[in-house]
């Protein structure tokens, strides 16, 4: 499974480093930054470019309604084989990178969705008294 990270800023490009930090080879997983110099018309080469009729694909982003997320949201409708997740960050990424070649993209869907509800909380430290 192909997996494509993509952010305003280089935050997709430090989430590949930290995943290969932590698990080593990343070669199936593929970052770009987007930034004040492209268009939307970039982003949308850059999808493109990336989806391939025959290989499942994960995208993630880091903002729900920016335009990364938008583009790759217009795109996904004309494409069977490509699921999209906001709000990227480092433990969901690293639970995609991790999936065994042969999982499906709907079990994907369904490991990565659990892992997105469990990566982010508030610690509250409550002060004894």
């Amino acid at each position: 499974m192909k997996i494509l990270l993509i952010s305003h800023g280089k935050m997709a490009l430090g989430i590949k480093d930290s995943v290969g930090y932590l698990i080593g080879n990343v070669s199936n997983i593929q970052a770009n930054e987007f930034n004040n110099l492209m268009s939307v018309d970039d982003l949308a080469d850059i999808f493109n470019e990336f989806i391939v009729e025959d290989d499942d694909c994960l995208i993630f982003t880091d903002l729900k309604g920016g335009s990364p997320f938008n583009v790759a949201s217009m795109i996904a409708h004309t494409k069977h084989n490509v699921k999209i997740f906001y709000g990227m960050n480092l433990p969901t990424v690293l639970e995609a990178a991790l999936l065994p070649n042969d999982t499906s993209l709907s079990s994907a869907v369904e490991i990565l969705s659990n892992t997105c509800q469990e990566s982010i909380g508030f610690l509250e430290i409550k002060e004894e008294i």
